[in-house]
């Protein structure tokens, strides 16, 4: 009952890992050096500076849903998300070394060409990033697997900026003919080595990601639907949230750091080590996530990390200038409880999962793309907002700071993200209660909501030609409206159209004359196709699945041939009620597109094999 037929391996879950890896030696580069580059180098205004990077920032970040929504669309031999990792990432790489470049000066030919380049750099890596990180949710249905994807993730993740924030000062030097600071081509060779490395592990991730989790709704759904299940998901949106207020912090933080390490302690070489540190403490940490979600469940390890991590930036901001040794403590704290990022990529998986039971849409490219708009808006908000208030502050490139701009500086660091954890931190303990065991729930219920498609898939294939056709009813009862049961996925029409009965009797007779196609060995599912070309899918209650067949009997198998009114099997409603669920039996036609009307001809009460159904052509 499930798409996937085995567990993954552990070298999957470690070159998935390796994909943020890579995503990092062009990202984080960029995202580290680029602001100082633009000013220092090319000498770009302050103000022109955080123009470019909210513009360029909140275009690319409204671009992700768009990027989530085609990728979730896309049929081809690779899947829905490969493909874009495949041939988007040798243009990403191309696009991250001309970021380095400022062949225009700084003027307006220069500013246009920056903008240009950088909005085109953020645009592909919205085009590799979200598919590859919608890949985690549909190479497992596991949590514990997804768990551990996600913490490989991070680990790539971290150790990737490691390399970069401890090998870029150096590699940057060594190009600079001797330059104590790094020079233009400094900077751009170590953009191309860094844009090189990248290719091969992009293409080793393509190789052996594999998706195994297929959406229950396998036909293509509108946009209006996708955009109304994203934005209703309230799971979703708390995740979404949580990161507009982390990344915020994050983001917009490391694309300052290098003016308060150059500019308030006094040394570009420093800048390697306090990037390095959090990194490492983020690697190390990742090894801890899945054991410690398992224990204390995934909303407590969130919010207490964020709010350790709001502590570790307070110590650093009262931190005297001087004092090297308790500011590197500070970001060790900081690294150390850097959770946040695995832990709410499994929150998104989750709110897909949630999402898909609700109302049989899935929509796992849309809301990864909804959880990179708000590291987007973020890495906008935090970097822009930075560098103008460093303007405003009185800042001015390449010469010593006075005393209130290094105040600034170290505010906006520092205590602005500081501030921002602490709230990421309260929003997350007071507002997800998707716990482990509910989560189980709804993964049992997808599961069979799958294989029922599945079976009606399989079914479907050798469907026959179709003729007027009226369905009995299997049990006596009351009807019920289809759009009227309890479960969004059946109400919505996802798995077909047809009725409902609340039964008063437990005996299960066959709807029409046919062959019985598919009968679950829980016996709370039975398939069957009508002689005249109807396939017909009949549910016994909802839920019922994690009954485990309790209460369920069988007296028909797989092939048999049965006559309208014959039994097909029985059910206990006692056993259905004492359990808590709901004992609606539900009959529905899945070869939907076969009809020109599918309607009810009958309300209220019925007798066992009343007419209830009729089927047009």
């Amino acid at each position: 009952m499930t798409n996937q037929s085995q567990k993954l391996s552990k070298f999957s879950m470690i070159m998935y890992g390796m994909g943020d890896l890579a995503s990092q030696f062009v990202w984080t580069f960029v995202g580290t050096y680029l602001t100082v580059y633009y000013t220092d180098i090319v000498g770009l205004a302050p103000a022109a500076v955080s123009a470019i990077m909210l513009i360029a920032r909140l275009y690319d970040g409204f671009n992700d849903p768009v990027m989530g929504m085609i990728a979730e669309r896309t049929h081809s031999k690779w899947g829905r998300f490969r493909p874009y990792i495949l041939f988007g990432s040798p243009f990403l790489a191309i696009f991250s070394v001309l970021t380095f470049t400022g062949p225009f000066g700084h003027g307006s030919a220069g500013v246009a060409w920056a903008a240009f380049t950088y909005i085109m750099a953020g645009m592909l890596y919205t085009l590799v990033n979200i598919p590859y990180g919608a890949m985690a949710a549909v190479m497992s249905t596991d949590d514990q697997e997804r768990n551990t994807l996600n913490a490989f993730r991070s680990i790539g993740m971290n150790v990737g900026m490691i390399i970069v924030n401890s090998l870029s000062a150096p590699i940057m030097l060594a190009f600079s003919q001797g330059s104590k600071t790094a020079t233009n081509h400094g900077y751009f060779m170590t953009a191309l080595i860094y844009a090189i490395v990248s290719l091969p592990i992009f293409f080793g991730v393509f190789k052996t990601a594999k998706e195994v989790v297929k959406p229950i709704r396998a036909e293509k759904v509108p946009l209006r639907d996708t955009l109304k299940n994203v934005v209703g998901n309230k799971y979703l949106m708390i995740v979404f949230g949580i990161m507009m207020l982390q990344m915020t912090a994050y983001m917009g933080r490391i694309a300052i750091t290098s003016y308060y390490v150059i500019y308030c302690l006094g040394s570009f070489t420093l800048i390697s080590l306090l990037m390095t540190i959090p990194s490492i403490g983020g690697a190390l940490c990742s090894l801890f996530i899945v054991p410690l979600v398992k224990r204390f469940g995934k909303r407590a390890v969130l919010a207490g990390s964020l709010l350790l991590q709001g502590l570790g930036l307070l110590l650093v901001y009262f931190s005297d200038f001087s004092n090297i040794t308790q500011i590197i403590i500070g970001h060790v704290i900081f690294g150390i409880f850097n959770m946040g990022y695995p832990i709410t990529l499994t929150m998104v998986a989750d709110s897909v999962d949630y999402q898909e039971l609700e109302s049989g849409v899935r929509t796992d490219g849309t809301a990864y793309a909804t959880y990179g708009l708000a590291t987007k808006i973020g890495n906008a908000v935090g970097g822009a907002v930075g560098v103008l208030v460093l303007s405003y502050m009185g800042y001015k490139p390449n010469v010593a700071q006075s005393v209130s701009t290094q105040h600034g500086i170290n505010l906006i660091v520092n205590l602005v993200p500081a501030v921002l954890f602490v709230l990421a931190a309260v929003v997350a303990y007071f507002m997800w209660d998707l716990s482990a065991e509910r989560m189980d729930d709804i993964h049992f219920q997808l599961e069979d909501k799958r294989a029922i498609r599945a079976s009606v898939d399989e079914v479907a294939e050798e469907s026959l030609p179709i003729s007027d056709e009226t369905l009995l009813a299997p049990v006596s009862g009351q009807f019920v409206a289809l759009e009227d049961v309890n479960d969004n996925v059946f109400a919505s029409g996802a798995l077909g159209q047809g009725f409902a009965i609340k039964p008063d009797s437990s005996i299960l007779l066959a709807p029409a004359d046919g062959e019985v196609t598919n009968v679950y060995p829980t016996g709370h599912v039975y398939n069957l196709r009508t002689d005249k070309g109807a396939e017909i899918l009949i549910h016994l209650g909802l839920g019922t699945v994690a009954l485990d067949g309790k209460g369920f009997a069988k007296t028909v198998k797989i092939g048999d041939k049965v006559k309208a009114g014959q039994q097909l099997g029985a059910f206990d409603r006692d056993v259905i009620e004492q359990a808590g669920l709901d004992d609606v039996v539900l009959v529905l036609v899945t070869n939907t597109g076969e009809y020109s009307q599918i309607k009810p001809i009958v309300s209220g009460s019925l007798t066992s094999a009343a007419q209830v159904l009729t089927l047009d052509k």
